[in-house]
């Protein structure tokens, strides 16, 4: 699938990167699609993959889980387009696609 990741940086701009991938890993570690800096965050804290009819399935490898909804460790959701969560800090959202991208993440 096409992601679009929208990540607003430490100067208040936002960077884009446009990827080609099966899942979106998240975490602190460098190898993660999605790095996201801090000690609340695990190395591999989540993944994200499609789960058909434009819902995405958000599992937690980290035994701390995901915040969903006010829900604090959640382990996994299926989610759609305009859903968000929290993962150390990190507000995500799942954001309309675009021509040509499945997914667009920030």
């Amino acid at each position: 699938m096409r992601i679009l990741i929208r990540q607003l940086g430490s100067d208040g701009q936002w960077k884009e990167n446009l990827l080609q991938a099966r899942r979106i890993s998240l975490g602190r570690g460098t190898q993660q699609t999605v790095h996201l800096p801090g000690l609340m965050v695990a190395l591999e804290h989540a993944e994200l993959q499609p789960a058909g009819e434009g819902q995405f399935r958000l599992v937690a490898k980290a035994l701390m889980g995901v915040d969903l909804e006010g829900r604090a460790g959640v382990r996994e959701a299926l989610l759609r387009v305009g859903d968000g969560f929290q993962i150390g800090g990190h507000q995500l959202r799942l954001e309309p696609p675009q021509a040509g991208i499945d997914l667009v993440l920030s």
